[in-house]
């Protein structure tokens, strides 16, 4: 919400939570991105983010290391 009140659009505020905080945190050779070789932790959201970022608070499964740790029932 912050982020969105300072002006950023949807895509930035992804963004600046997964590529950017990993590199922040010097972990950017191992993930915030989706690569080949990265660790695999994904969000998997219903809906559409860059519309509405809201749909990030209510994931339908979390994925940690390429394995489901939450899924919504």
């Amino acid at each position: 919400r912050w982020l969105q009140e300072a002006g950023l659009r949807n895509m930035q505020i992804i963004v600046a939570g997964t590529r950017n905080a990993a590199h922040v945190c010097n972990l950017d050779e191992r993930l915030g991105t989706l690569e080949p070789g990265k660790i695999a932790d994904i969000l998997v959201v219903k809906g559409d983010p860059l519309q509405d970022i809201k749909a990030l608070a209510n994931p339908l499964f979390v994925i940690r290391n390429g394995a489901i740790i939450r899924q919504e029932e």
